[in-house]
């Protein structure tokens, strides 16, 4: 999954790029509503605190059987999805509605001076 790295990091950089934002204009933090947008136009919804069961418990043989269309392998690749477990959100968080954009993340990069990793 290393191709999602450089997404992550730009995900992350955006993130404390908002943070930093919200810090130096307190007119543009989140009011508690449901959906906020930021300075770049970028939609972000809320994410309640809260629980979940994250992983599956499926059978190999049984989405295999479900699914004969689909590659075998396919459904061997699912092993690191299990076991099943609970996940606690402790705080609530606003994540982004949408992925972000070349022409967000070029304007992300102007206004921030930030330098992704492959420059």
């Amino acid at each position: 999954m290393t191709h999602f790295a450089p997404a992550f990091a730009c995900a992350l950089a955006l993130l404390a790029a908002t943070a930093a934002a919200q810090d130096a204009a307190p007119a543009l933090q989140p009011t508690g509503s449901a959906v906020w947008s930021n300075s770049l136009g970028m939609a972000f919804v809320r994410i309640p605190a809260g629980s979940f069961a994250m992983g599956s418990a499926e059978d190999p043989e049984v989405l295999a059987r479900d699914f004969p269309l689909l590659e075998r392998q396919r459904f061997e690749l699912l092993a690191d999805e299990a076991p099943v477990h609970q996940v606690r959100i402790s705080r609530a968080f606003y994540m982004g509605q949408h992925e972000v954009t070349v022409g967000q993340f070029r304007r992300f990069i102007e206004a921030s001076g930030y330098r992704p990793e492959p420059e």
